[in-house]
């Protein structure tokens, strides 16, 4: 999925940063049994509750937005063919002045939807990475917890 694309970065430093703070504890209590511990955070966010009820309620918005893109698609296009139909039968500056709306029309409902994916996926990709932020959260408290760090 793209959105666990754009968040592979992130879990990789933050799975890295662990392991180095695992080590460097390990370097500095020499004395004390030590252990390494690798922990999966992709897996546990892909996995967890909340993730599967973002994935669920954006295909949702997807399917309600193409709707509707589709059927204002349907009523561009019977604008379209009325539009060519007076081609010829009205004056040719009001023709012009038509075709002008239209393309203003065609062009605002384009934009709309765009501007509707952009903040659906903004949207996701915030709530993503506050599952990302408590999850580091409790994996930093529990290695603490347990003498980790």
């Amino acid at each position: 999925m793209q959105y666990s694309l754009r968040l592979m970065p992130m879990l990789r430093s933050s799975l890295l940063t662990l392991i180095l703070l695992f080590s460097l504890n390990i370097t500095l209590s020499a004395d004390m049994k030590s252990s390494i511990v690798v922990i999966d955070l992709d897996h546990i966010i892909t996995n967890s509750h909340v993730n599967q009820d973002i994935i669920l309620q954006s295909d949702v918005l997807l399917q309600t937005n193409q709707q509707e893109m589709l059927e204002r698609e349907k009523e561009l296009k019977i604008m379209e063919e009325a539009l060519i139909a007076k081609k010829g039968v009205i004056d040719n500056q009001l023709f012009e002045k038509e075709v002008m709306s239209f393309h203003r029309l065609a062009h605002d409902a384009q934009q709309e939807f765009q501007n509707r994916k952009t903040k659906l996926d903004q949207t996701i990709m915030s709530a993503r990475t506050q599952i990302y932020d408590v999850i580091s959260s409790i994996v930093a408290k529990l290695a603490k917890k347990r003498n980790f760090i």
